[in-house]
């Protein structure tokens, strides 16, 4: 297997890199991990993955999954099932659609996937 770190962007990486703002003027790209379509392909979902038990949903993906969820609920061609996030730690350990419990660490508040 090649090793990633020395090779060349894709054709389709160059063009994104030409032809779109860069991070820093603007643009928020994420990536769906999983679409998962019914048996006669008239239903779909979008599953978020994550391996870690750290691992968390950034603002970023937050917001494009929200704003996904908001577009195909409006369209009628395909029944949208909903986003679904989905810890896959160990086959012992899955988790979906966690709830968010408020952490006080070191003084600071944040918020946490309840694992």
């Amino acid at each position: 297997m090649p090793n990633s770190s020395k090779s060349s962007p894709s054709e389709f990486s160059s063009w994104m890199r030409n032809n779109l703002l860069a991070s820093w003027e603007g643009l928020i790209t994420q990536d769906i991990d999983v679409i998962v379509f019914g048996d006669f392909f008239d239903s779909f979902i979008l599953i978020e993955e994550k391996n870690r038990p750290w691992a968390t949903v950034g603002v970023a993906q937050a917001v494009c999954f929200k704003m996904l969820d908001e577009f195909l609920s409006k369209q009628n061609k395909c029944k949208y099932c909903g986003s679904y996030l989905i810890y896959y730690l160990n086959d012992n350990e899955i988790y979906i659609n966690p709830k968010l419990k408020q952490v006080i660490k070191y003084g600071r508040k944040y918020w946490k996937y309840n694992l």
